[in-house]
């Protein structure tokens, strides 16, 4: 049988807040069971199951021992699709023969070609399961798991919730899952139990230390093929973007400290890539929901800009020059007042990013990507516009945001501050577009023309962070401790970074002249 299930991550305090939840809007709760299951997995030394996206298990449910083969591509923003075949048995070993369809027990053979397979991890799950209705096409059952995975006696712990789909739309899942999480911080799986069990040995392989030290979350991969339309292209930028935002507000939530300011700018570079995307495909999505989501995600974008301000305030501008400072001059009670100020801001923004509201907005958007609903809502040109090759509509939406930049450099040398922000900004969104479609073109012109513009928007960002320090007069920092002074910290902040500015000024109006002359990877008609 095909199996669809949605695996959402959250912690143990998060799943019994979900348990405690009673209010499922019009989903009835029809039963709850509960299990502890105990499951070998079972694979070759070379691992060629897992290398085939196969699992096979032994599982003790409490009454009963099951064989279960699963075939699958993995888990793609929280969202698993397998086949699954499971059977009772009365061994401890897996039996090949057990298998009933007679195409998939030969491929498994033919997978092994004869190599033995042993026990390589277990997993020792506590569960819930609970039943939910929605009229009468929808059935889905609901897995609160919480439990560890074993490898050579070292354990990794795994927590999360499970909604599997019996029937009805894939889109039911979504709506299920915004009512039983409520304002419960989650993010989307990226592993599967036998996944999180294959990385655990493969950790300990080879007597290698574990480290599961919380990184930030890249954006998704984006591969585009040529034979693509430009509705997959779409698919494949707003999952990107998804697995970017929903990840790092994750680890946001859960490292609130001035050390781990990764998260911060991650969540809000993702946020901005989906309203630049949403800005290139508005020709075509325009009036769908997807414009209310880019409203939101400009909203929370708002929050976190605060923060990385004062992140970047920090680190880069004020942090470097506290062992350059003059005789008289102390950082300690500026930096002690700033990092206060964040503090502040930072537990602003966890507020914002730990609602319903913001809960909404990432499953709102994963549903979308995986139904394309926004057909449901546009024209019926758009739908067929959406057909089009996603090379020509790359080339269109380049050719655009390129004409966009080149318009607001036309006066270079005389551009206000003003102007200059407004400039950097399409430069940014040019540079994502690029990135967006990038691998629709050559690899090696595109990687020389993205390093061309990353130089000159360096060069724009020192600019824009050289401008905050004119907020540190004027912003509302907590007293210094022991009666220090902040104002001649600031003033020799500012003054040494606009000294600088000037030459940084030059060197933009150098970078962008050069960049001109790049060789554009997209048809362009200038």
């Amino acid at each position: 049988m095909n199996e669809v299930e949605l695996k959402l991550a959250v912690d143990r305090d998060a799943l019994q807040q979900a348990l405690a939840r009673t209010d499922f809007a019009d989903f009835s709760l029809k039963a709850e069971k509960t299990r502890k299951l105990q499951s070998i997995y079972f694979d070759t030394p070379d691992k060629r199951l897992r290398n085939a996206a196969t699992t096979l298990r032994i599982r003790e449910t409490g009454s009963g021992r099951v064989q279960t083969l699963k075939v699958g591509t993995g888990v793609i923003r929280g969202l698993s699709s397998t086949r699954e075949f499971e059977l009772p048995t009365e061994e401890t070993e897996p039996n090949l023969s057990l298998i009933d369809d007679a195409a998939v027990r030969d491929r498994v053979q033919s997978l092994l070609n004869g190599a033995a397979i042993a026990p390589r991890f277990e997993t020792q799950i506590d569960r819930v399961t609970r039943d939910f209705t929605r009229n009468e096409n929808t059935e889905i059952e609901v897995a609160f798991d919480h439990g560890k995975a074993i490898a050579q006696g070292h354990e990794q712990d795994i927590c999360e919730i499970e909604l599997e789909l019996k029937s009805g739309p894939v889109s039911q899942l979504y709506d299920l899952a915004a009512h039983l999480l409520g304002d419960i911080p989650f993010d989307f799986s990226s592993q599967s139990k036998a996944e999180i069990g294959h990385g655990l040995a493969d950790r300990l392989s080879g007597d290698k230390a574990v480290d599961l030290t919380a990184t930030a979350a890249p954006a998704g991969k984006i591969e585009l093929k040529t034979n693509q339309t430009a509705e997959d292209a779409l698919v494949s930028i707003l999952s990107s973007c998804l697995t970017q935002i929903a990840g790092n507000r994750a680890r946001l939530i859960k490292h609130a400290d001035n050390e781990r300011i990764e998260f911060t700018h991650q969540m809000r570079v993702g946020l901005r890539r989906l309203r630049s995307a949403l800005k290139v495909y508005q020709p075509l999505v325009a009036g769908s929901a997807l414009f209310e989501m880019g409203q939101e995600a400009q909203r929370l974008a708002t929050y976190l800009g605060n923060l990385r301000d004062l992140d970047v305030m920090a680190s880069e501008i004020i942090g470097p020059l506290q062992e350059r400072s003059p005789d008289g001059i102390e950082f300690q009670g500026l930096m002690i007042a700033l990092d206060s100020a964040r503090d502040t801001v930072r537990q602003d923004v966890i507020a914002q990013l730990a609602t319903a509201r913001a809960n909404s907005f990432i499953l709102q958007l994963a549903r979308y990507i995986q139904t394309r609903e926004w057909r449901e809502e546009i024209s019926p040109e758009a739908c067929e516009a959406l057909d089009m090759p996603a090379l020509e509509f790359a080339d269109y939406a380049l050719r655009k945001r390129w004409k966009a930049c080149a318009k607001r450099a036309k006066h270079l040398e005389t551009l206000t501050i003003e102007e200059r922000h407004e400039l950097r900004k399409a430069l940014k969104k040019l540079r994502y577009a690029i990135e967006f479609f990038k691998t629709l073109y050559d690899k090696e012109q595109t990687g020389i023309f993205i390093k061309s513009l990353k130089k000159l928007q360096d060069v724009f960002g020192y600019l824009n962070d050289v401008a905050m320090t004119d907020r540190l007069v004027a912003m509302d920092l907590p007293a210094a401790p022991s009666g220090q002074q902040l104002l001649p910290a600031i003033g020799f902040v500012a003054g040494w970074h606009k000294a600088r500015a000037d030459m940084a000024w030059s060197e933009a109006q150098h970078r962008w002249k050069k960049l001109k002359h790049t060789p554009r990877v997209w048809r362009h008609d200038d």
